[in-house]
């Protein structure tokens, strides 16, 4: 298992049904980009930063990010755990990235929000990936986070 690319260990993951990944990448759009083509479009997958809110990644995230982006009720720019909150509702399947993740481990509202959707997202293989150009996540989600180097 040495020598699989981080993208291999991404689909591993996913198949276990980890809920909560982890990926430093020094290009998070590059990142996205390789995991979306590696779906072909099965799953929606969307992605939130705190300056536009959800945005779709894939023709089947539209409709996800639709529901919290910018041409529905986007309560989620600016507001990262408004983010979390609406990700509670994402169906089965949905892979949702979030951008400069560890700016965010400092609030226990984040760190919280991250928690609470760990047994949720694991029960119908939802993911959130936290992206990073560094992440350490804290002492009460090592063990929750599973972190890919890019």
């Amino acid at each position: 298992m040495d020598n699989l690319t981080w993208l291999d260990r991404f689909k591993h993951a996913r198949r276990a049904g980890v809920p909560l990944i982890g990926i430093n990448t020094p290009d998070p759009a590059s990142t996205i980009r390789a995991i979306a083509a590696q779906q072909n479009g099965a799953n929606p997958i969307v992605q939130w930063d705190i300056c536009r809110g959800v945005m779709p990644v894939n023709e089947p995230g539209r409709q996800v990010a639709d529901q919290t982006g910018p041409e529905g009720d986007d309560t989620t720019i600016g507001q990262p755990p408004m983010f979390l909150a609406a990700a509670a509702d994402y169906p089965e399947g949905t892979i949702a990235f979030m951008h400069n993740a560890q700016s965010y481990f400092d609030s226990p509202m984040i760190t919280q929000g991250v928690w609470n959707l760990r047994d949720s997202f694991k029960q119908d293989r939802r993911t959130l990936v936290l992206l990073s150009p560094a992440l350490d996540p804290p002492a009460n989600l090592k063990d929750d986070i599973v972190v890919l180097d890019e």
